[in-house]
């Protein structure tokens, strides 16, 4: 075709040809089947707020066990130191009876019960200062001194 038919049939009014409507047609590059798993059903079902949803109630619910669980160990330790209040005092009553009977007026009236004397001789030993090491001791069955036996 020339230049001037090109132009003609360009001007020239066309009969409205009908069209066919138009309709989606699959990707044939990218098929796409359903997947039969769990978690593909799940992942079309899931969106940002039901997850902002489940995410909030799991906090909570994280916050509430902690609450129970720091409670739970308020009252261990309350209990604790109940029985701490206990044992001490029973250790201080017993303290107390031991002190009144290691005192030398309770020892003075067992020994008086029992029948014995106080001793008519009492033997002081010297004192020995810590300044300068002592000799090895030397063992026999000597007699050390008149008062005590040998064997």
């Amino acid at each position: 075709m020339t230049a001037r038919a090109t132009a003609a049939a360009r001007s020239a009014p066309r009969e409205a040809e009908p069209r066919t409507p138009l309709r989606p047609v699959p990707s044939v590059r990218h098929p796409r089947a359903p997947s039969p798993s769990l978690w593909g059903r799940a992942r079309r079902r899931l969106s940002p707020v039901s997850v902002a949803v489940v995410l909030v109630a799991a906090s909570l619910v994280a916050v509430v066990v902690g609450n129970m669980q720091l409670a739970a160990g308020q009252l261990r330790l309350q209990q604790l130191q109940a029985d701490l209040v206990a044992v001490q005092s029973a250790y201080a009553s017993t303290l107390q009876k031991v002190a009144t009977l290691e005192g030398p007026a309770t020892i003075a009236a067992q020994a008086r019960d029992h029948h014995r004397v106080p001793p008519s001789e009492i033997l002081q030993i010297p004192a020995v200062s810590l300044a300068r090491p002592l000799p090895a001791p030397t063992f026999s069955s000597a007699p050390c001194c008149s008062l005590t036996p040998g064997r």
